[in-house]
């Protein structure tokens, strides 16, 4: 008997289908009996993409499918070899023909978290097989900047330095923006150091630092840092500042100088408008002369401290004195601007001296002449308006003032007894009273006897001789 074998190579699945051999000979032909071909496979897999970039909460859809000999009847889905089951993964798994199938995964809303690797894998009766791995990536809007720190906090300005997100949202920075708000809460229109833009801030992201200038000193500010990418922005990190002091940006107002009596000025002062921090005041006294506003700032300091007010004591009367009052920081002795000059006068008081030279000379025996040269100009206190003359003589009790105005300086004492002395007083007054008095005295000139003598008597005391008596 002969013996004849077909063999197929490489068998598809178009190789399925009925076999029969037929045999000749000069007799005839023989046909076989029908052998069925029936060519089985593990399944051959394909998936649809192998890689996804999905907008944090979009849906995420893969189609994997398999065919095989006989069909594939499981289906299993991984993630980062993971088997995925249940919520919130969905998976659908859907027979085409005889041969086809088709599974969907997919996953509504996604998260953060399912970014991955995934994969899907069908099975049959013969074994499995795994599809290429799908790389999906969400993508987000990046998370906040890390490790504020401000330094180099001047009067006017400060750094700010960041660190970048720890996860930029699986897209590359655009920027990072900086913003700056006053107390009020109001948004300042203040440019950085490298911003790309005008009136704000903000930056390549490739810088992680910069400085903001143009601020106003002891003052508090808010400042938030976000990062941005095509998708949105992160949260926004806080942080808050106060900026140092310097010089008072003003010179101290309303200063006046007011004479409180004859020998004390109060002066008194209200803070600069712009304090820039912690101030003291020096205030500069000096006396009125021409020119009378130069401040000699080293000899003319007259009080260093922090209170508004000063009482300057020990003044001369009836004087001019100018006064000027400088602002400091505290903290750093920075000078502020010089006030305005002002000027007080101490109130009149009593002449301090007498006039002075006084002299009294006899010009007849009833007259003499007193003159004299005022009292000192620095001993005046104030302004002479009268003056008085005052003479007595203490054998006749006789005596009087006389009274003449603030510019007279000699005066006639007339109607006086004939050789008598006389003690001579002068005194200058102001508008308070007399100071202390100029002495003297004088002695007019003797005169004929003004009558003759009293009860003479003439008495015969021999033939040629009287005798003559009579009273003074």
């Amino acid at each position: 008997a002969n013996q004849e074998i077909l063999s197929l190579d490489n068998v598809t699945f178009s190789n399925n289908g009925s076999y029969q051999c037929i045999f000749q000979n000069i007799a005839g032909s023989t046909t076989s009996s029908i052998g069925l071909l029936t060519v089985y496979s593990l399944p051959v897999v394909s998936i649809s993409t192998t890689t996804l970039n999905i907008p944090l909460g979009d849906t995420i859809s893969i189609i994997c499918n398999g065919s095989s000999t006989p069909m594939p009847t499981v289906v299993t889905w991984r993630k980062n070899n993971t088997d995925l089951i249940g919520f919130p993964y969905i998976i659908t798994l859907t027979n085409i023909n005889e041969l086809l199938a088709t599974s969907t995964l997919t996953i509504q809303s996604s998260r953060h978290e399912d970014s991955g690797n995934y994969d899907c894998s069908f099975s049959n009766i013969y074994g499995n097989t795994t599809s290429e791995l799908v790389i999906v990536t969400i993508l987000e809007s990046p998370w906040s900047v890390q490790n504020i720190q401000i330094s180099n906090i001047t009067s006017s300005s400060f750094l700010i330095t960041w660190s970048p997100p720890l996860f930029t949202g699986n897209l590359p920075l655009i920027n990072y923006s900086i913003s700056i708000a006053n107390t009020n809460n109001q948004s300042l229109p203040l440019p950085c150091s490298s911003s790309i833009v005008n009136n704000a801030c903000v930056v390549s992201p490739i810088i992680t630092s910069t400085n903001f200038t143009d601020l106003k000193p002891v003052s508090r500010y808010y400042i938030q840092i976000w990062a941005t990418n095509i998708l949105g922005s992160s949260g926004k990190e806080l942080a808050q500042i106060t900026t140092d002091e310097t010089n008072p940006g003003s010179a101290v107002v309303n200063l006046y100088a007011l004479g409180y009596n004859s020998t004390s000025i109060r002066v008194r002062w209200e803070p600069p408008t712009i304090p820039n921090g912690g101030i003291n005041y020096r205030l500069y006294q000096w006396i009125a002369r021409y020119p009378f506003n130069v401040t000699n700032l080293t000899s003319a300091l007259l009080y260093d401290g922090g209170s508004t007010t000063y009482d300057s004591e020990n003044l001369a009367e009836n004087q001019i004195y100018v006064y000027q009052v400088i602002p400091y920081n505290i903290k750093y002795g920075l000078v502020g601007p010089i006030s305005l000059i002002v000027n007080g006068t101490t109130h009149e008081d009593i002449p301090s001296n007498s006039p002075i030279n006084v002299t009294a000379i006899p010009i007849s025996a009833w007259i003499i002449i007193v003159s004299w040269q005022p009292v000192p100009i620095r001993d005046r206190n104030g302004v002479i308006i009268r003056q008085n003359v005052t003479y007595y003589n203490s054998q006749w009790i006789h005596g009087n003032t006389l009274q003449v105005d603030g510019s007279t300086t000699s005066v006639l004492l007339q109607g006086l007894i004939p050789f008598s002395t006389y003690n001579i007083t002068v005194a200058a007054a102001t508008i308070i009273g007399f100071g202390p008095i100029a002495d003297t005295v004088a002695t007019t000139f003797q005169a004929v006897p003004s009558t003759s003598p009293l009860n003479v008597v003439v008495t015969p005391t021999s033939a040629s001789t009287i005798s003559v008596s009579w009273e003074q």
